[in-house]
């Protein structure tokens, strides 16, 4: 007889298991990054005036998204990127792993926004920050792993000033865009307006590929590479998020 559920579980555990084969030549620069989350996370509690109750609740607020942890596709991205741009070891490893965890908070932030606006019970299998905490708490977390990312950025004192203001320009633009792709999914979904390829394809440029090119094209920036070069990884990037979306 055939089973749904096993079935569904089977084909979850192979693509797990194509992931990791995708990512083994990256573990160690993902090491890094996990390393770098857990600090940025840990800075992020010391940045109260005080510990109390308060802060305390805070900090388990905090933590909530990361318990699962995730696929790391677009850190993952970034450091695909930098060594497809010429980085050759891991001379550059601290600044590409801090610029790797500054895109997750980002997507984790975008992720805890979501679920409050799509109403969502559960998120990675267990239940979302929304759902556990409310809506009102939710969106504030989310609003502080958005400040950290713009202070990983401005801590990256090895890139030259340009080009930390070239990735703070990018990846705030990135941010904006999602809004925007959130803003759009909601109207359409409102049924005020009549869903065609056009406006589809725009929603999910805005949504989901904006990130990933933007991934694509930061890991090239960190590196010695030509503005055609970054042009060409942020194609790559936005096509393979088309076709995710």
């Amino acid at each position: 007889m055939y089973n749904l559920s096993e079935t569904l579980d089977k084909n979850k555990i192979s693509q797990q298991k194509r992931l990791k084969k995708i990512l083994s030549p990256i573990q160690t620069d993902l090491s890094l990054m996990e390393s770098e989350l857990e600090l940025q996370l840990k800075e992020i509690e010391l940045s109260h005036g005080k510990e109390n109750e308060l802060s305390r609740f805070s900090d388990k607020l905090l933590q909530h998204p990361f318990k699962t942890g995730g696929k790391r596709l677009r850190p993952a991205l970034i450091i695909f990127s930098s060594y497809a741009a010429g980085r050759r070891g891991l001379d550059e490893s601290k600044d590409i792993a801090k610029l790797a965890t500054a895109v997750e908070l980002i997507h984790s932030a975008s992720l805890i926004h979501d679920d409050v606006i799509d109403e969502a019970m559960f998120r990675r299998g267990r239940m979302s920050a929304a759902a556990r905490y409310g809506n009102k708490m939710s969106v504030l977390i989310g609003d502080v792993l958005l400040t950290q990312f713009y202070m990983i950025v401005s801590s990256l004192t090895n890139l030259a000033a340009d080009t930390r203001f070239a990735l703070l320009d990018l990846l705030m633009t990135v941010t904006k865009r999602m809004c925007y792709g959130e803003i759009y999914e909601e109207k359409l979904r409102s049924g005020q307006i009549k869903v065609n390829q056009e406006l589809y394809l725009d929603t999910i440029d805005n949504k989901t590929a904006s990130l990933m090119s933007g991934c694509c094209r930061a890991g090239a920036m960190v590196t010695d590479t030509t503005s055609e070069e970054q042009n060409m990884l942020s194609k790559f990037g936005y096509h393979l998020g088309m076709a995710y979306q």
